[in-house]
């Protein structure tokens, strides 16, 4: 069973308690090398310190916790491991595609084999008959500086910089059965769980795969990255939950096809995710088949909230967010305010492609109809008489005191106004205070956000409305 963190850029892509662990880190002796080995990891020890587990903790449902440092000390049953995997033609497990040259200014130092690849740590364990119980482990990660996890059984992540260049990651996960459906439909229906383990299995994915900086040198070495230092999405922390047999996710960002923003730092605000598992579980006998009730989860650190305009997450509730799927079901999404950030669980109840978007208001805006619906072709068809015709509301960012024409709006929206019979452009009421509108310009004038409402009527008379959002800074 093997998960996939895909996170796609430019397109429409709890924290509880850690466990305490007992064993202060290893981090004694510095090895010739911090970046760690592909393949699988071994513990660490006085001389090996980058790239290897430091330790594992289990606690049990009655809250006995025991912490082992060394494979031999781990209880019968239970396995544990951490793999780097290049995930193509690479054949390192350097993370750090990017750093700030001299000059300040963020320069590509590796191109991660011509962008085919990016390294990541798998992490797997096993212990059969141990449901409930959890699990933390502990790893020395290197010079891979960890960001996000995704996969199954995930209660908590923590991301520590060692102060030389290295860092260690702790997970927490819990324990459970996990169902599967076997690949091939020959032998009984596809949607009938056969089998299942007691099991987790995430991988953890770089910092360096956030880049938000666009590339603004054509491809060479190194290319130059953005007109400043590197920036990232504010993603590092995160982490998405499933009890899903496939799973993966992708965040949704602006569309610069006609050219870089004015800052380096886009939102992303869209989410979406694509799980899949047996409908039901194994049927006993003639006993009713049962729905496996599915379970998918996103946890963002207090900076995401910041990055959308929330200065404190008390002030996110349920009117910040939404949550719809493509085959139609009904959910009931939830939000828990956790250590560090918040976790929403996105509420589906059952495996049928649910593949679900999580869709955030940037404070200050509204949620509208086509939001909602961005990304989610199946659903736009089933309400297509009750959807208006609104395009999916864009981003771009400009300085305060800079103008965008509605040319340059329909460039950022991908839209053409040369058969255009009539245009119209306006901004909410809300947006006054940070631009306003002069003839078929907008014009910046405080930091914050503006909401541009542009009506092309073409020549045949139909009349079509698109969003712009415009961020001042």
């Amino acid at each position: 069973m093997k998960f996939q963190g895909i996170l796609r850029k430019f397109l429409t892509l709890t924290l509880l308690t850690v466990s305490a662990l007992v064993v202060s880190s290893s981090h004694t002796v510095r090895a010739s090398s911090t970046t760690p080995p592909l393949g699988s990891w071994s513990w660490c020890t006085d001389v090996l310190v980058d790239g290897c587990i430091e330790a594992v903790t289990t606690v049990s449902p009655e809250k006995v916790s025991n912490t082992y440092t060394s494979a031999a000390e781990l209880p019968a049953g239970l396995s544990v491991g951490a793999t780097c995997s290049g995930n193509g033609p690479a054949t390192s497990c350097d993370g750090n595609k990017f750093e700030d040259n001299a000059d300040g200014v963020c320069v590509e130092k590796s191109s991660w084999a011509g962008g085919r690849t990016t390294p990541s740590i798998e992490i797997d364990i096993n212990w059969a008959s141990r449901s409930g119980w959890e699990v933390s482990m502990r790893l020395s990660t290197g010079n891979f500086r960890p960001a996000f996890l995704i996969g199954h059984g995930t209660r908590s992540t923590q991301i520590t910089s060692d102060g030389d260049g290295t860092f260690t990651f702790t997970f927490t996960s819990i324990i459970e059965f996990a169902y599967s459906a076997p690949v091939s439909q020959n032998a009984i229906p596809a949607d009938i769980a056969t089998f299942g383990r007691e099991n987790v299995h995430v991988q953890l994915w770089p910092r360096d795969h956030l880049l938000s900086s666009y590339l603004t040198q054509p491809m060479g070495a190194p290319r130059q990255i953005g007109r400043g230092p590197c920036k990232f999405y504010p993603l590092s922390g995160a982490w998405a939950e499933a009890n899903a047999q496939g799973f993966s996710w992708s965040y949704g960002t602006p569309n610069f096809s006609s050219g870089p923003p004015a800052t380096d730092s886009p939102i992303a605000s869209k989410f979406t995710f694509k799980a899949s598992a047996p409908h039901y579980k194994p049927q006993v006998g003639t006993q009713a088949l049962e729905v496996i009730q599915a379970r998918v989860q996103i946890f963002l650190s207090t900076a995401y909230f910041r990055s959308l305009g929330y200065e404190t997450v008390d002030e996110f509730d349920s009117n910040s967010y939404s949550v719809v799927t493509e085959d139609g079901q009904a959910t009931t999404p939830t939000v828990t305010k956790l250590e560090g950030g918040l976790l929403i669980n996105l509420g589906i109840s059952h495996y049928s492609a649910p593949n679900p978007q999580l869709t955030f208001v940037v404070k200050g805006d509204s949620l509208t109809t086509s939001d909602l619906l961005a990304s989610t072709p199946a659903l736009i068809r089933r309400t297509a008489t009750t959807v208006p015709q609104t395009s999916p509301t864009k981003v771009f960012t400009l300085r305060k005191g800079q103008t965008a024409s509605s040319s340059r709006i329909a460039r950022e929206l991908g839209i053409s106004l040369k058969s255009a019979k009539r245009i119209v452009l306006s901004i909410s009421t809300a947006s006054k205070k940070s631009c306003k509108v002069s003839g078929l310009s907008v014009r910046t004038i405080k930091k914050g956000a503006c909401s541009v409402t542009l009506k092309v009527t073409a020549k045949n008379g139909k009349t079509k409305t698109y969003k712009q959002r415009i961020t001042v800074s």
